[in-house]
């Protein structure tokens, strides 16, 4: 296993709120701020050999802590619409419930960049 982390300011109110997960490795975090919905961010990493089309049910579980969430990930979800020379069936599923549940992916579109958004609808 390699595992995740995620870095916050002690400052921020905050709690780990990470569910039982069977196919990914993740870190999460519920910031707490002041008039504000929580937000969660998960950094996750779902290793090659997890399963392909089940590791969505990990993804799941994180979704319903809360509305509001941010998933900063390495997939190893190989597709077109994040400039991948081919189409995985990793890819494939993550793009799949990204359209189902109204995610947006935003990825690198060469290795050399730093972020960029891609719409896959």
């Amino acid at each position: 296993m390699g595992g995740t982390a995620i870095f916050t300011k002690s400052h921020f109110p905050f709690h780990t709120p990470t569910p039982l997960l069977q196919h990914i490795e993740a870190a999460t975090i519920s910031l707490n701020l002041p008039n504000l919905d929580p937000i969660i961010i998960a950094s996750i990493y779902v290793p090659v050999t997890s399963d392909p089309l089940l590791f969505t049910l990990d993804l799941e579980s994180i979704m319903q802590l809360v509305s509001n969430i941010i998933m900063c990930s390495d997939f190893n979800a190989y597709h077109q619409v994040s400039k991948c020379s081919k189409n995985r069936q990793r890819g494939n599923q993550l793009l799949k419930y990204a359209n189902q549940t109204d995610l947006d992916i935003i990825a690198p579109t060469t290795p050399q960049d730093l972020v960029t958004t891609q719409r896959p609808r």
